[in-house]
């Protein structure tokens, strides 16, 4: 198990703008977000994934084919959740899982967040981060669903 050196969230975490409820209007559309907790599969998924890439590139281990490397959790002030959503008639629903927290926006796979990681147990050192949410300027973010 590996245990986060640090974290980039500030005093007030980065948290989903959707309800937290499960919250069906009168004809049973819903727009919520669920907490994933640790114990549950994907965040175990995502903690899996993160953790075979930070053995290997942090702390240089070479046997992440045969061993698995998991994190501890996420950064302090991070957190997993499940978009569920109802989509207009025509199209399927929606559920997707975004980690949240950072002040640098949503990461929407473990993949994207890879990057961020990195950055992270490397000592966070301002602007040195080379994540598509830390290096798309802002004004773009939106477009290209990076926050």
């Amino acid at each position: 198990m590996i245990k986060w050196t640090t974290s980039d969230v500030g005093v007030h975490p980065a948290q989903p703008k959707e309800s937290l409820e499960e919250n069906p209007d009168p004809i049973g559309r819903v727009n919520w977000m669920e907490h994933l907790p640790n114990s549950s599969a994907t965040n175990k998924a995502w903690r899996e994934f993160i953790g075979g890439f930070i053995a290997e590139r942090h702390l240089g281990y070479t046997d992440t084919d045969e061993t698995a490397y998991w994190m501890n959790g996420f950064p302090k002030g991070y957190a997993l959740y499940r978009h569920h959503k109802t989509m207009p008639e025509g199209k399927p629903d929606r559920d997707d899982v975004y980690l949240y927290g950072s002040d640098v926006g949503r990461f929407r796979s473990p993949g994207e967040f890879l990057l961020h990681a990195l950055w992270l147990m490397e000592g966070a050192q301002r602007n040195q981060c080379k994540c598509k949410n830390c290096t798309v300027p802002p004004e773009r973010r939106r477009r290209s669903g990076a926050a």
